[in-house]
């Protein structure tokens, strides 16, 4: 994880978005392998994750102050389970 979260930082140095996109994924697979390892169901991250999103949004979190990505990512999560 935290190799990843390194190449994450170099590729937002150094390269393009594919690269950039490529460094979240792996990032994001880790933490369902880990979690999964660790007797945590996918679905289980996924509930968590739309639940820490909720709170950021009602608890005026700066990121979704500044510029509304908790309700875009909610609106998302929300969509593809369709």
């Amino acid at each position: 994880m935290v190799g990843s979260v390194a190449s994450l930082l170099r590729s937002m140095v150094n390269g393009g978005e594919d690269l950039i996109a490529d460094c979240l994924a792996g990032i994001i697979m880790t933490a369902y392998i880990l979690g999964k390892r660790v007797g945590v169901a996918y679905v289980r991250v996924d509930q968590r994750l739309k639940e820490k999103v909720g709170a950021g949004i009602r608890e005026g979190h700066q990121i979704e102050e500044w510029y509304g990505d908790l309700s875009s990512l909610l609106k998302y999560l929300e969509g593809r389970k369709r």
